[in-house]
């Protein structure tokens, strides 16, 4: 992730990113825990953490190549240099559903301080 899915992102490198992850996963199916312990399994522990992160890379990748914008620490100065307010003022939900994530958009509730663009 950190080579291909850093703070400044790329396309062509969440694309390839997401292929690893998939290669990953598809791996992570025949992980076998050889300590059949049932008190401090580490090993059991390890597995099932390793699983729940490539399930969360999956979806951060997923939303990634969603958001075609450059705002905050996520910026793609690349091929999207500006924020778009009106498409992307919104929260980016990811979810699972039979084992794919689904990708959806919840608008931003605006309180007391206004979005403005970063500038130093």
């Amino acid at each position: 992730m950190h080579e291909n899915f850093g703070v400044f992102r790329r396309e062509d490198q969440m694309r390839r990113q997401g292929e690893i992850v998939a290669s990953l996963r598809e791996r992570y199916e025949g992980v076998v825990v050889e300590d059949k312990g049932q008190v401090f399994n580490n090993d059991l522990t390890q597995a099932l953490e390793l699983g729940f992160l490539l399930e969360l890379a999956e979806c951060m990748v997923v939303a990634g190549l969603a958001r075609k914008e450059s705002r905050g620490a996520h910026a793609r100065p690349y091929d999207f240099p500006d924020r778009d307010d009106v498409q992307y003022m919104k929260h980016t939900l990811v979810s699972v559903a039979d084992g794919r994530p689904e990708l959806e958009w919840r608008d931003v509730t605006l309180t007391k301080w206004q979005p403005q663009e970063r500038t130093y």
